[in-house]
């Protein structure tokens, strides 16, 4: 069975829950976590499952095991997020 794997829309371009932008702490800890849990963890090398940034932030295609874990983090930091899938 393959291994599920979630799509994230991450709003870096835009304020904080708090109402303010992020720092450049922040984006440094999304640009970790989009590495961290949204490399090809899988093994398959006919997956890139790299960040793609667009106009509104950067978009990532995780693990299914790793959701919890990313969605906690982004969170405590405060960026908005959606789940795609």
């Amino acid at each position: 069975m393959p291994v599920q794997r979630v799509s994230y829309s991450v709003y870096v371009n835009s304020p904080k829950a708090d109402g303010q932008k992020p720092n450049t702490q922040d984006l440094v800890n999304v640009g970790y976590m989009a590495g961290r849990y949204g490399i090809n963890l899988d093994g398959n090398p006919n997956e890139n499952n790299q960040p793609k940034f667009t106009d509104k932030g950067v978009l990532i295609n995780v693990n299914s095991c790793t959701t919890d874990a990313l969605e906690t983090n982004l969170k405590q930091s405060g960026i908005k997020f959606d789940r795609m899938a």
